[in-house]
């Protein structure tokens, strides 16, 4: 039989009441167990947090790379031994937006440049140019023995002597090069030492057998001497090298001129000519080959050759005067020797 329902009475209250205490205790005991569950959890990430960020604020105080460079692309260890400035300055001028306050330091000039340039000045006959560009060069190449051999060229050019000598006598003492006896020499000539010259062509020849120039001065040495056989046969070796130098073949028909071998001067002179149809001194040779040999009037027309490739050189004009005194026109002569004087004789 069914069991009738009946409303609750106080008794069942009470019962209720307990059994929900019962549940209470349980729900507490619950929410307990979640509090110290999430409270742990809680602590344990704040914990990661705070020690998270006392790392990266430690990574951040040793190494102010990080502050600005991602470190996934570069290792650790690369960045130290790459980056390790030791003051402010150093990191600014690390960086490409760094300028300096103070101008750039110019940079040096080379020797290469010195020397090149100076070289253009005294081809262009600029010697007071070349002599600055080489006293520079030496300052800041002072063991550079091409610098000295060269002003003491340009030194040569406009009549310093002595200084040139200087010059050269350092570019040997720096350097003992056949090239630098060779200068020395051609210095030595211009001073009308030939001994001196001499000696230097043959120190020349005994460090370069080969080096024609030093046979070249042996001649025109000798023949100031008047040794003209010596003269003739240091000409013929300086041919034999190079047969093909006009200059050779000039300086030969000057001594052959000095011999009075005016045939075997012409020969010359017109077999300069044929290599160099603009080298005015053998135009100048022929005039005064011609003028030995009376035949004044090729004498003129070779001079006037000689003036129109270069009319500001006295010797053309010395030499014509000579030309027109022979023939007793003394006029002309004047001027011509007048227009020498002008331009540099000084006789």
């Amino acid at each position: 039989m069914q069991k009738q329902k009946t409303d609750p009475q106080p008794g069942d209250y009470q019962h209720l009441k307990g059994a929900m205490n019962i549940i209470n205790d349980k729900s507490r005991e619950k929410g307990r167990a979640v509090v110290r569950k999430y409270a742990i959890g809680g602590g344990i990430f704040f914990g990661l947090v705070t020690l998270g960020a006392i790392v990266t604020l430690a990574i951040q105080s040793l190494f102010p790379y990080f502050q600005n460079t991602p470190t996934a692309a570069i290792p650790p260890a690369a960045i130290v031994q790459e980056y390790q400035p030791t003051s402010t300055l150093e990191q600014l001028a690390s960086t490409k937006s760094y300028s300096p306050t103070q101008a750039p330091q110019p940079s040096k000039t080379s020797l290469t440049d010195y020397l090149e340039n100076s070289w253009a000045d005294y081809l262009d006959g600029n010697f007071t140019s070349a002599i600055q560009l080489l006293e520079a060069c030496i300052q800041s190449y002072p063991q550079s023995g091409d610098c000295y051999n060269r002003l003491g060229m340009a030194n040569r050019e406009i009549g310093n002597f002595t200084n040139a000598i200087a010059n050269h006598d350092k570019a040997i003492s720096l350097n003992p090069r056949y090239d630098f006896y060779w200068e020395r020499a051609a210095t030595y000539n211009r001073m009308k030492n030939y001994d001196k010259s001499i000696a230097d062509c043959e120190s020349c020849l005994d460090i370069n057998p080969d080096f024609g120039e030093c046979y070249l001065g042996l001649g025109m040495n000798y023949r100031e001497k008047k040794n003209f056989s010596l003269a003739i046969e240091n000409i013929n070796k300086a041919m034999a090298i190079h047969p093909d130098k006009y200059e050779y073949y000039w300086e030969r028909a000057a001594t052959y001129l000095r011999m009075k071998d005016y045939d075997k001067s012409i020969a010359d002179c017109k077999t300069c000519l044929e290599i160099n149809p603009s080298y005015g001194e053998c135009y100048l040779g022929l005039g005064m080959n011609y003028r030995e040999k009376k035949n004044y009037t090729l004498s003129l027309e070779y001079f006037g050759k000689a003036m129109s490739i270069n009319p500001n050189k006295w010797e053309y004009y010395f030499e014509r005067s000579a030309t027109y005194q022979r023939m007793g026109n003394a006029t002309l002569a004047n001027n011509d020797l007048a227009k020498a004087r002008e331009l540099g004789y000084s006789h």
